[in-house]
């Protein structure tokens, strides 16, 4: 049976918007990575590492898997809140995105030594 107009409720707003949100938050911080190893032209000059710098990378080393994080939670709002095996898998997500933040960010911390002290890794001013 299809989701008529009236069925919309808040949580179906909020929710489309935090995955819209987190979606090009995620895709902006994808693209600001791969312009870390491009020219102007697309083509890749190096397969270095460098500091990632702009956007959300200001306040955390990993902006995108914060991103990865609001998606499933954006999903598990628009599902009305009430599936405990999709919070289990929001759940997942949070740690296993934490994880691999935190072992991104101790990486800068020890390759960069200008690395700003004050970014965190996964969630801003909090971890």
């Amino acid at each position: 049976m299809p989701l008529c107009h009236n069925q919309l409720t808040w949580y179906h707003g909020i929710g489309t918007l935090l995955f819209i949100g987190a979606s090009l938050l995620q895709h902006w911080s994808l693209s600001l990575l791969a312009k870390m190893r491009t020219d102007n032209s697309g083509k890749v000059e190096t397969l270095a590492h460098k500091m990632p710098c702009g956007g959300w990378f200001e306040l955390v080393s990993c902006p995108h898997y914060l991103a990865e994080l609001l998606i499933y939670v954006a999903m598990s709002v628009c599902c009305a809140c009430s599936s405990l095996t999709w919070w289990l898998v929001v759940l997942y997500v949070l740690y296993n995105q934490a994880l691999a933040a935190q072992l991104c960010h101790d990486y800068y911390r020890s390759k960069f030594e200008t690395y700003p002290r004050q970014r965190k890794a996964f969630i801003p001013f909090v971890l």
